[in-house]
């Protein structure tokens, strides 16, 4: 069904999520953004199953198991993303 596909989906992508904390150490947390309001509401929604992927590591387990999720469920804080990488480019040339 369409739902579990989505479910298996958001697994793989906590998996590959703790792999990429791992790689950057990001100790501070790692922050999930989708692109409609109803990903962030899927990933919140099977937070158990995504948690599990997100853990499911043998020598990292004590290290993820720390590192924060953090969801970004404001529709437009890609635009923000945008409008600093900007800003911060046009400050370099002037």
């Amino acid at each position: 069904s369409c739902k579990e596909a989505l479910r298996i989906f958001y697994e793989v992508m906590a998996a590959e999520t703790s792999n990429l904390g791992l790689k950057h150490l990001a100790v501070g947390g790692v922050y999930i953004g989708g692109t409609a309001q109803k990903d962030s509401q899927f990933i919140l929604d099977n937070c158990q199953s995504f948690l599990r992927a997100f853990t499911w590591k043998r020598k990292q387990r004590d290290l993820v198991s720390e590192m924060p999720i953090h969801v970004i469920t404001k529709e437009d804080a890609n635009q923000y993303g945008v409008a600093d990488f900007v800003s911060r480019r046009y400050h370099r040339i002037t």
